[in-house]
């Protein structure tokens, strides 16, 4: 009775004050965008924030327990604001002569991450406690549970539950055990001293102390927090990317900021499913293949490959570079003389002319004279010459010069030129 009491002068001063309840009745927490490759698997998240959101019964039970048994032990019972735990952490406070625990409940600290700015005022307390009666009367306590899971940081760069399971355990949070969820419940309240990826040791007499919480409140008994507590775990100390495409990726980020009013916003935040045309098969294939053929060759050196469906146009593998982490360079798109992939244009020309794929040239020494008086001299690869005669198509797929230049000479560049042109190259 004396908690509702509090709960509605609060509210009378609120109104009276001439702040107004509209804004808080739909917390915005921005929901990223999903991109899919042709067969509906998720190739990335995009946000600004690794923040993967979920929805209600997405969570491990232990993760929902432990982050309640240390953050709000009577979340379920009282109505946002609790008397008793403030007076509890007071009392703690005082007694140590320091700031040992805080009196804010869940709700409360969903309130503040929400709508309010980080100050330290008598009118901010105020509506942080407006706000959380009206996130109370609005929402179901497991609704205020998993919006709070969503927004919290995990440290290492991870916001929210989902992200941070992924990030430490390389897992989903409804897939969290009884000694991960205790670890990442632990970590929320300072995770600059709590995460594991940092200071092990701490993280684990974190943990220790909630599953001694979980005893405390009968969520589970003594033997089973113990043999939590000797779980193996080894919560990884680099971020994990959600983007298996990453030139690709950003190539839709690059889109939607030209092609949109506020693009960027809606992609971050506005909870997009793009559907695309890459087949992530064919793209972990590709990326395996540059990283291959690039293995034993000069460090500086990069590459690309892209691969289209002839039929459609459609991209079906984008590799813009070998490690898009020391260059986001895409390298499909670079503006340089396209070397011998302009081949096939000048057979597709000279088979149109008559020749065939069984016509002859020899690789051999030849020269050119050009318009500008100076002899050209073409070699094929390490400055060789081959000496003998080739198929055109064996001369295609070994990428002959010597060959190409020869039958360009013979059907004339200009005529190659206009090809490529009607084929699309501008």
């Amino acid at each position: 009775m004396k908690q509702s009491l509090v709960i509605v002068c609060l509210a009378f001063f609120m109104f009276s004050s001439g702040c107004s309840a509209q804004p808080y009745l739909s917390p915005d927490i921005p929901e990223a965008s999903r991109i899919l490759d042709s067969s509906g698997e998720l190739i990335a998240v995009i946000s600004r924030e690794n923040r993967i959101p979920v929805l209600p019964g997405s969570v491990s039970k232990y993760m929902l327990d432990a982050i309640v048994a240390i953050e709000d032990s009577r979340f379920y019972k009282h109505h946002g604001v609790d008397p008793v735990g403030m007076s509890r952490a007071l009392y703690r406070n005082l007694t140590a002569g320091r700031v040992l625990e805080g009196g804010s409940t869940i709700t409360q600290q969903l309130a503040k991450n929400l709508y309010l700015k980080p100050e330290r005022t008598v009118r901010r307390k105020l509506e942080e406690l407006f706000i959380t009666a009206q996130l109370e009367r609005k929402y179901t306590k497991q609704e205020i549970l998993n919006m709070y899971l969503n927004q919290i940081y995990f440290g290492q760069g991870a916001y929210g539950v989902e992200a941070a399971a992924r990030t430490y355990f390389n897992k989903s949070a409804k897939d969290l055990g009884l000694a991960e969820s205790a670890m990442l419940a632990g970590i929320p309240r300072a995770p600059s001293d709590y995460s594991p990826s940092i200071n092990f040791d701490a993280a684990k007499a974190r943990q220790k102390a909630v599953l001694g919480r979980m005893v405390a409140l009968g969520m589970i008994d003594q033997e089973t927090a113990e043999r939590a507590g000797k779980d193996y775990l080894q919560p990884s100390k680099t971020r994990v990317s959600s983007s298996k495409a990453p030139y690709f990726t950003n190539e839709i980020s690059n889109f939607f900021e030209h092609h949109y009013q506020d693009g960027l916003e809606l992609l971050y935040s506005g909870g997009l499913t793009i559907y695309t045309t890459l087949d992530l098969k064919m793209q972990e294939a590709a990326e395996t293949a540059l990283v291959a053929g690039l293995k034993n060759s000069d460090p500086a050196l990069n590459g690309t490959i892209v691969a289209l469906d002839p039929q459609t146009g459609q991209i079906k593998a984008m590799v813009g570079g070998k490690d898009f982490n020391s260059s986001q360079y895409n390298r499909s798109f670079s503006k340089i003389q396209p070397g011998s992939t302009f081949k096939p244009f000048l057979c597709a020309a000279a088979i149109d002319q008559g020749f065939t794929a069984g016509t002859t040239i020899t690789c051999e020494p030849v020269s050119f004279l050009q318009a500008d008086g100076t002899v050209y001299s073409p070699y094929d690869f390490n400055e060789g010459y081959h000496y003998r005669p080739f198929t055109l198509k064996e001369a295609l797929y070994t990428s002959d010069n010597v060959v190409a230049v020869i039958l360009n000479n013979l059907v004339g560049p200009s005529v190659t030129a206009d090809y490529a042109k009607r084929m699309g190259i501008e």
